[in-house]
């Protein structure tokens, strides 16, 4: 499992939609290679480092991020001819009065964030989606996630904007380090899935057939054993939240005050993951090179053991 700090998780391991899965699954052994702030860049580097160490694996499945088209447009960039990768020295991050503010509160006064926080979750459950604990701007409507819905700044540098490469740079840099990735699996036979999921940003201002998904479910085409939409089923799962407290599937499914998911937020993630499993179940690949190579196979297996 590759992708960034959503598939690293902010919870413990059982919680973690990948820990689910493994739970589901345990005649599969998953190995879970997400790290917070990866992208495409790094996803290719995780994989190429795992093949090369002799790790043994039958499939990949990507978790792609919404924030891995800025990461890609203004973050990493290329560092000699063998896949390094190097972050932007010129970085911006999202300043105000407000977040100033909220930051010290939520730092030094205990109590008082206490009350602010009270206020605040029974605002969103309203309905009323401005959330700034201090740090990124709103959780519904920031930088690293509007690119779907609205345009962004493609002159300003991470994390307030997109330059160098802009937004459509970004995308086509995605697709790039993506269709590696794919080349050097399929040359080992070894399948590539896909799995795309909301920011809360999405489910207040995108939809179902959001830009992220489109740009993934048209990549997957003869590439992907299986492309996993997780879209849907958050949505549905905002459905449910009754007229007058229309906010609830954040406080429901998210970490307050941040974008990522919670246990429940995880648990949907991974039941949609689960299904596509069952449906197209992982198979065990016959050892490569074994007779090539009988020395180096035996060492690998007997670490294994």
């Amino acid at each position: 499992m590759l992708g960034d700090s959503f598939t690293e998780s902010m919870g413990s391991w059982d919680t973690s939609f990948v820990g689910r899965i493994a739970a589901k699954f345990p005649e599969y052994e998953i190995l879970n290679g997400g790290v917070d702030g990866y992208s495409p860049s790094t996803y290719l580097s995780t994989a190429r480092l795992a093949l090369t160490s002799g790790l043994g694996f039958d499939e990949v499945i990507v978790f792609i991020d919404i924030s891995d088209v800025q990461d890609e447009a203004a973050l990493y960039f290329d560092v000699g001819r063998f896949g390094g990768v190097a972050m932007a020295p010129s970085q911006s991050y999202y300043t105000s009065r407000y977040s100033k503010l909220r930051f010290f509160v939520g730092k030094y006064l205990l109590l008082t964030n206490y009350v602010c926080e009270f206020v605040e979750r029974n605002l969103v459950r309203l309905g009323l989606y401005h959330l700034n604990p201090g740090y990124g701007g709103n959780v519904f409507d920031r930088e690293r996630s509007a690119w779907t819905y609205r345009p962004v700044s493609d002159v300003r540098p991470y994390e307030v904007g997109y330059a160098p490469l802009g937004v459509q740079g970004g995308i086509a840099k995605e697709k790039q380090k993506m269709n590696l990735l794919w080349q050097e699996l399929a040359q080992r036979d070894i399948p590539l899935s896909v799995v795309v999921y909301p920011w809360p940003a999405q489910l207040v201002h995108d939809s179902v057939d959001s830009r992220e998904v489109r740009i993934w479910r048209e990549w997957c085409e003869g590439k992907c054993k299986r492309f996993v939409d997780a879209f849907p089923a958050l949505f549905a799962a905002k459905e449910q939240c009754p007229k007058w407290e229309p906010g609830c599937w954040y406080v429901r499914d998210y970490i307050f005050g941040d974008v990522h998911f919670n246990a429940a937020g995880n648990a949907v993630i991974a039941a949609v993951v689960e299904r596509a499993l069952e449906t197209a179940p992982p198979i065990k690949r016959p050892a490569m090179k074994a007779q090539n190579h009988p020395d180096r196979t035996s060492r690998i297996i007997a670490r294994a053991k």
